[in-house]
């Protein structure tokens, strides 16, 4: 699964938040590794944390994994992989 989310938002704990749909919560569990792309050319692979369905809207938190960063928009990626 592809995330997208903007790099300059991680707080201070290197946690990264996406935008999500609520009804997409559920299918996003703790644990889960996705590829996180910022429509700027940088993707990473990530784990998520925590998903929050909250008064502004629906977000799950994210944890880059180290050494996955990727400045390259065409790369093609198999999450099966993973």
């Amino acid at each position: 699964m592809t995330l997208v989310a903007d790099f300059n938002m991680i707080d201070e704990q290197g946690l990264v938040p996406s935008l999500v749909p609520v009804a997409d919560l559920p299918h996003l569990p703790e644990g889960l590794r996705v590829i996180v792309v910022d429509g700027e050319g940088t993707e990473c692979r990530a784990e998520v944390v925590r998903g929050v369905n909250g008064p502004r809207g629906a977000y799950v938190l994210l944890a880059p994994i180290g050494g996955t960063w990727r400045t390259n928009s065409e790369t093609k990626t198999d999450l099966t992989t993973f």
